[in-house]
Parts: structure tokens; C-alpha cells; sequence
């Protein structure tokens, strides 16, 4: 949550008109468009994680895509201007340690924080999970991390690669 909220808050510095979005749990959205993908690979020693590895793909400049990427965009589609990528990476370390800063002084806030900027966070989406076509709200990401459903039976958690949006 914290390293996609600074990936958020980079955003929103280059992109302040535009409404962005973090998509569960792991792309950065412009509207209904891909604009980032976030990577974390955690190194486990028993229960507790030792380190982890911390990675995110941005499309900055790029104006063409390959046709099989079904909604991407870039901040210079967006924005229609060019943005400099050593600024960009240079800007985005303070607001790591900044949301850090947030988690170790109130790690509620960044809860709050990553839902109120989910993507489709309390709207009615459609989403489909074993070939099935689910009409839902998201409600929230459990203390887990599985993302939290409100469907017409009640509510339900889903993990990682077993719902897909439909866009």
C-alpha cells in the first residue's frame, strides 16, 4: 500500500487534472487506463518478511503500444507533453519515505489512504471470477490483501489473478 501510494502521489504531481487511481493490487490507473504496473517480490525467512524487492513500470513518453495491451496510456498521452525521467525518478524516492513516514505514524491513515484511491472503489463494476460474470461494489482489501467484495449475496474475497475487471 505505501509504495503504491507514492507511485499514486508521483502520478498525481505529473498528471494533477487527471484522476488517478490505484488498481488492486498492483497498476496505476489515468480514468480507465493502464498508466503503471508495480512489482514487489518479498523474501520470506519464517514468518516475517526479511526484505523486499520494490519495482514500478511507468509509462512516461510513450505514444504507441503494442495492439495486444488492451487499455494502456502514458503521462505524455495524457498530459500531451514530455516528461523528464531522471525527475521523475528523482521525485519519487521523497514520496516513498514520506508515505513511510505516514505508516509509522499512523498506519491506519495509509489503509484509508489506498482504499479512498482505489480504482472503481464503491462504484457498481462488473468483474469476472472462474468464468463467471460478478456484478459488485469493492468495499475495501482485507488485512490480507485479498480484495473485498459487496455482490448481491453478501460479501465475498478474492486474492490475487482470481478476478479480473472488466473494462
Amino acid at each position: 500500500m505505501i509504495f503504491s501510494l507514492a507511485v499514486y502521489d508521483l502520478l498525481k504531481q505529473a498528471l494533477p487534472d487527471e484522476e488517478i487511481r490505484i488498481k488492486w493490487p498492483n497498476d496505476v490507473y489515468a480514468g480507465d487506463k493502464k498508466l503503471a504496473g508495480i512489482l514487489i517480490q518479498n523474501i520470506i525467512r519464517g514468518s516475517e518478511i526479511k526484505h523486499s524487492i520494490l519495482g514500478v513500470g511507468i509509462n512516461v513518453n510513450q505514444t504507441s503500444f503494442p495492439k495486444e495491451l488492451p487499455n494502456p496510456t502514458s503521462i505524455k498521452l495524457q498530459s500531451g507533453k514530455e516528461s523528464d525521467l531522471l525527475l521523475l525518478t528523482h521525485n519519487l524516492y521523497p514520496l516513498i519515505i514520506n508515505r513511510l513516514n505516514q505508516f509509522s505514524e499512523n498506519n491506519d491513515l495509509i489503509s484509508e489512504s489506498y482504499i479512498h484511491h482505489l480504482y472503481r472503489y464503491q462504484e457498481p463494476s462488473s468483474f469476472k471470477f472462474d468464468d463467471q460474470l460478478l456484478y459488485g461494489k469493492i468495499i475495501g482489501v482485507s488485512k490480507e490483501g485479498k480484495l473485498q467484495l459487496k455482490l448481491s449475496n453478501g460479501i465475498e474475497e478474492y486474492n490475487f489473478r482470481e478476478l479480473e475487471y472488466i473494462i
